[in-house]
């Protein structure tokens, strides 16, 4: 997939599932959020080969995502003028990173 397609269904699912519990915070991190699997792609210096081989890793670890997301949704929780409990930015999170490979698998 694309990054812009990742972007956009990340931000389409923060709107349609956690702008009300979340606020308006959600959206506008729904879609950096769906990119963030993508950050091994950073440590591979341009290189070719080396991309093809850390891409896919453990950022798109649904196992890592999900022991992750607690302590993303509790670092959100603590953003100023909060809504919405460190449990449900916990599952926000989840959701919006793990639609990386979700996407990916398509």
């Amino acid at each position: 997939m694309d990054v812009v397609t990742h972007f956009a269904f990340g931000t389409a699912m923060a709107e349609a599932f956690f702008r009300r519990r979340l606020g308006w915070k959600a959206t506008a991190l729904g879609g950096v959020f769906a990119l963030v699997s993508d950050a091994d792609v950073l440590w591979s210096r341009g290189d070719a080969w080396a991309m093809l081989q850390q891409h896919r890793g453990p950022t798109h670890s649904l196992i890592v995502l999900a022991a992750a997301a607690p302590a993303i949704g509790w670092a959100l929780s603590r953003l100023p003028k909060r809504e919405g409990s460190w449990r449900a930015w916990a599952l926000f999170a989840f959701l919006a990173i793990a639609s990386n490979p979700i996407l990916d698998t398509l």
